[in-house]
């Protein structure tokens, strides 16, 4: 049994990512610019504000 017809055998979402490498890449993509939009959006504090009460 070759390894292509080892993927092709195989179902679910790592058979269909090896035999689709657009879909891979698409799904690769987006996750990339989802993490560039959230770390765009996170706020990040150099010297947090915090009070010394108690030692």
């Amino acid at each position: 049994m070759t390894e292509d017809s080892r993927l092709k055998s195989r179902g679910g979402p790592i058979g269909f990512m090896a035999k689709n490498s657009i879909a891979a890449n698409v799904v690769m993509l987006f996750l990339v610019l989802a993490g560039l939009s959230a770390a765009r959006n996170l706020v990040q504090e150099v010297l947090p504000e915090f009070s010394l009460d108690r030692v």
